[in-house]
């Protein structure tokens, strides 16, 4: 996976695009939200193949289906390897890059934000969290 040689005026154009778009499963949600924008630095889509869900419970269907996964650590971590992501520790993730984030009960996917200093989410439209939330990361490209 490599990136385009403007992948940040496209990482930049695609969360202009999305910063106020509801969260709603299996059309922008974490995982697709982080997916689209890999597809938008990269070309590729991780998530091809795994989209058309609509719910959690027919998204948690999706994780098991794809990877035998329970939680959304386990399925990134094996959609990752599928698409030759490298890991990489989350104290070194560079703009861009795909995070995991520790949440109440399971874990969130995030991008290193264009600053290098925070992270993007999915919520009620795209919001900043703190890099120090950061627990797993990938590199794209």
């Amino acid at each position: 996976m490599q990136r385009f040689a403007n992948w940040a005026a496209r990482l930049e154009a695609f969360l202009n695009a999305n910063a106020s778009r509801p969260f709603v499963y299996g059309e922008f949600d974490c995982c697709l939200f982080v997916s689209d924008a890999v597809l938008a630095m990269t070309g590729i889509d991780p998530a091809a193949g795994l989209r058309g869900y609509d719910s959690a419970k027919s998204a948690r269907r999706v994780m098991r289906e794809c990877c035998g996964a329970r939680s959304v650590a386990r399925f990134v971590a094996c959609v990752a390897e599928r698409c030759g992501m490298a890991e990489v520790s989350a104290r070194y993730a560079r703009r861009g890059d795909v995070v995991l984030v520790k949440r109440a009960r399971d874990y969130s996917l995030a991008l290193v934000a264009l600053d290098g200093r925070s992270l993007v989410v999915a919520a009620a439209g795209l919001a900043r969290v703190p890099a120090e939330l950061g627990v797993r990361a990938w590199r794209v490209g």
